[in-house]
């Protein structure tokens, strides 16, 4: 009778998921957080992503919260009751949105618009809420015209990538009248991230300006200290910045009264400053923790699968690790070439590969060479329509599941290659590429390309970022071309902006 009740009673699917390094997200007015996406079968595998907006587009005072649905094989309108909540580090619950029954179509979205003030969250509730820096939420999604689901906890991570360092500037020769010396901040990579510049001003004060590159640093914060003779650091204040401009402040020291006290402030006419320095690159990290179910001997088989943005990853339990090699072991095979049975050919290079592992990766290599195809008799495949890198890297993945040094132009190539070879996991990383370098000046051939190769999530992304900078993006020239050459197209995005209001 117990077995009966496991399956009968109306289960959930409850999602964790942890926004670390909060403090430091980038996004503006309107820009979202995203969560990896996930699917549960017992669900019909229906795909969801979980949304957070920082700073909402109508109310920049407060921060929201919406789950979508997202493109799969099943295309009915399905009925759900959600529930959110933001929770402290023990798991009570600090916010909550009351459970409400919604119908959800491909690509709707629902949520609290204001779910909880942004000033609670970082400043007069910031130890309840952001311990440790990690945001904690919770999603639960029931289907109340399912009773056969399994109770069911996915844990996953959205990671703010930032960089933390510390440094001392030291300026030698300190005068009273000093104008633009340079210092540069250097991130852990090698690339210079800002460049700090020094003014002094006589009897006014310490002036020091801070000029970010934006393609580096989307979030940037410095706390900055005097180092007195006797080595005690005197606290400058703290400043923390997120637009990309040059930001100006002032040491609280006046040039002429470090120098009439030069004993007390410079060591041999060196004035020390000591900098802690942190910033926020754009580039989010996806972490897949764990899943918990009610029977976890039978996960594998109940088939709940998460995506980590782009790549979808079935879990195991008691996964074994003594296999972690086996990709290295198949990757030498291809790059040894040893074995190979299968010939690709562009129209400058060829490229020798594994008919399985090709097979096993694109359902269309599988059709050639499982079938009377030509391919199957002499293991060559003529690819004139792909460039060689194009080729090469999709290779390469297909063996690893890596995409090495993407760039703008690459993901667009790969992207197309992957929807013709149907290697759905390369479709997905090129996607979420191209949609979280989304700019004004790309937007509108990424919506083209989109509606183009049928990704609805990417078309979506790009409508959504044509409308939360509408005034810079309608005026363009490149806008104004799309609406003469594609009215559908133009008059389906901006639909959206009227069925929003």
């Amino acid at each position: 009778m117990a077995r009966e009740n496991v399956y009968e009673r109306k289960a959930c699917v409850t999602i964790h998921w942890e926004v670390e390094n909060f403090s430091f997200c980038w996004e503006r007015k309107g820009e979202c957080i995203f969560s990896p996406e996930f699917t549960v079968d017992s669900m019909r595998g229906i795909r969801w992503i979980l949304w957070l907006y920082p700073r909402h587009d109508r109310n920049r005072n407060s921060v929201s919260y919406y789950l979508q649905r997202l493109p799969s094989e099943m295309k009915d309108i399905v009925e759900v009751e959600v529930e959110f909540f933001f929770l402290a580090e023990d798991g009570s619950i600090l916010k909550e949105a009351p459970k409400e029954r919604k119908t959800f179509e491909v690509l709707d979205y629902w949520g609290a618009d204001d779910f909880v003030m942004q000033e609670e969250v970082l400043t007069t509730s910031k130890k309840a809420f952001l311990q440790r820096d990690v945001l904690r939420t919770r999603c639960k999604i029931w289907r109340p015209d399912v009773t056969n689901m399994w109770e069911t906890q996915m844990f996953a991570k959205t990671i703010i990538n930032c960089e933390c360092k510390s440094f001392v500037w030291n300026i030698e020769g300190f005068c009273p009248t000093i104008y633009g010396i340079e210092y540069p901040i250097i991130s852990a990579s090698g690339k210079k991230v800002a460049y700090l510049k020094l003014f002094a001003h006589t009897i006014y004060e310490i002036e020091i300006r801070t000029v970010p590159f934006p393609q580096c640093v989307k979030r940037f914060s410095l706390q900055t200290f005097l180092i007195d003779s006797k080595r005690n650091k005197i606290d400058c204040g703290l400043r923390q910045y997120s637009d990309n401009s040059i930001f100006r402040f002032a040491i609280p020291f006046i040039p002429n009264r470090i120098m009439q006290n030069k004993d007390m402030y410079l060591n041999n006419d060196t004035l020390s400053l000591y900098f802690e320095c942190a910033f926020s690159t754009g580039d989010d990290i996806y972490v897949l923790e764990r899943i918990d179910s009610e029977i976890s001997a039978l996960l594998n088989r109940r088939g709940v699968h998460l995506y980590s943005g782009q790549q979808c990853i079935t879990p195991t339990v008691n996964q074994r690790e003594d296999g972690s090699d086996l990709k290295a072991d198949i990757t030498s095979l291809y790059k040894d070439g040893i074995l190979c049975d299968a010939t690709l050919r562009t129209e400058t290079e060829t490229f020798l590969a594994h008919s399985l592992v090709l097979s096993a990766r694109s359902p269309v290599f599988r059709a050639m060479f499982d079938s009377d195809f030509k391919e199957k008799f002499n293991g060559i495949v003529d690819i004139v329509d792909l460039e060689d890198d194009t080729l090469r890297r999709m290779i390469q993945y297909m063996y690893t599941d890596i995409v090495d040094e993407i760039t703008w132009e690459s993901a667009l190539k790969l992207f197309t290659a992957a929807d013709k070879y149907q290697v759905e996991a390369l479709k997905k990383k090129c996607s979420c590429f191209l949609r979280d370098n989304l700019c004004h000046t790309n937007v509108c051939d990424v919506l083209v390309f989109s509606d183009l190769h049928q990704d609805d999530v990417l078309k979506r992304s790009a409508q959504a970022y044509i409308l939360q900078h509408a005034e810079v993006v309608l005026n363009s020239d490149k806008w104004k071309m799309l609406m003469k050459n594609n009215i559908t197209l133009t008059s389906e995005t901006m639909y959206m902006n009227w069925k929003k209001d």
